[in-house]
């Protein structure tokens, strides 16, 4: 069965809770996926993973488009809670890594590590951020790998070598990792399997795969119409 992938570009409309993605720059393909809330003060918010160790709060920019997350308004409520609770219970960031085995967000918002290489990229970063919670609308172990994936993460490796103060070591845990093989999930599949009706949690990559191509389709298009 084929669902639709509700997609909006106007911020105004935004209640408790949302997931957000922009596209980051003109020039590039690559989206960039986090969460959307409104604080006590019914001020909209943007929590992100930015970067290795960059979990930001800020507000957000008009170049994001947001997916409405099917659940009650109390779940909301709480997510926005959670939110919160996530930036101010790790207060020196959370690792980013292309691999997310043994990486966790706890009830409580903490960020948990397994292994060194333990790691989130910014839409793995809403989908433990929604399993936290006991939202689990991701099939992680039917998540299907691809030759683009590995592509996209040997520029992520090269990025956290260059770009980071990721030490020697945790490069070559994640050059082990890109070795070894480990599922990546985008960002515009993470936010259009959010949208996916709550009965039919968790979808897998090969479900979300019409809905992600047309939510890129839409963020592309809105980006573009912003950029002036």
């Amino acid at each position: 069965m084929q669902y639709t992938c509700d997609h909006y570009a106007s911020l105004d409309d935004i209640g408790h809770f949302a997931v957000a993605l922009m596209k980051l720059r003109s020039d590039s393909e690559q989206l960039h996926a986090g969460l959307f809330f409104r604080d006590e003060d019914d001020v909209l918010k943007v929590l992100h993973l930015a970067f290795h160790y960059d979990l930001r709060l800020d507000v957000p920019s008009h170049k994001y488009v947001w997916v409405d997350v099917p659940l009650d308004e109390i779940s909301k409520q709480h997510l926005a809670a959670a939110c919160l609770e996530v930036f101010e219970n790790n207060p020196a960031g959370i690792p980013y890594s292309i691999s997310r085995d043994g990486a966790s967000l706890s009830e409580s918002g903490i960020f948990c590590a397994e292994y060194p290489y333990s790691g989130l990229t910014c839409s793995t970063f809403v989908m433990e951020f929604l399993h936290s919670q006991g939202f689990f609308f991701v099939d992680t172990g039917s998540w299907l790998k691809t030759p683009e994936d590995k592509e996209w993460q040997k520029m992520i490796v090269q990025a956290l070598r260059y770009h980071s103060n990721a030490g020697d070591q945790y490069i070559n845990d994640q050059l082990k990792q890109l070795e070894k093989g480990v599922s990546r999930f985008t960002p515009e599949e993470v936010c259009a399997a959010a949208g996916f009706p709550y009965d039919s949690w968790p979808v897998g990559r090969f479900e979300v795969k019409a809905q992600a191509k047309e939510l890129k389709r839409y963020v592309k298009k809105h980006r573009h119409n912003t950029q002036h």
